[in-house]
């Protein structure tokens, strides 16, 4: 954790968040272990719900990193939705 919110209000965030995948939970220690910048899974939840609530078909998303937050998206749009991603690293794209 660790981010800009007073600890009682993350740790309750954290604590009502549906249980992650290993592919958010791998990319997660990941980032955590080459001190990659990413959303996280407070952050990622609230960008899916918006792409939901929204009806989004189509996600640009500036600066990627190492993809975390592009996948929240992907899920979001589903099958049929296109995002589209950059990153200024072509090792990390």
């Amino acid at each position: 954790m660790g981010g800009i919110t007073e600890s009682p209000v993350e740790d309750y965030l954290y604590s009502i968040l549906p249980a992650r995948d290993p592919v958010l939970t791998e990319i997660e220690a990941e980032a955590a272990k080459r001190d990659i910048p990413i959303v996280g899974p407070v952050v990622g939840r609230v960008l899916y719900q918006l792409a939901q609530l929204g009806g989004a078909k189509t996600v640009f998303e500036m600066g990627s990193a190492i993809g975390y937050s592009t996948i929240w998206w992907a899920r979001a749009v589903g099958e049929d939705g296109k995002v589209i991603y950059t990153d200024s690293d072509a090792k990390n794209a």
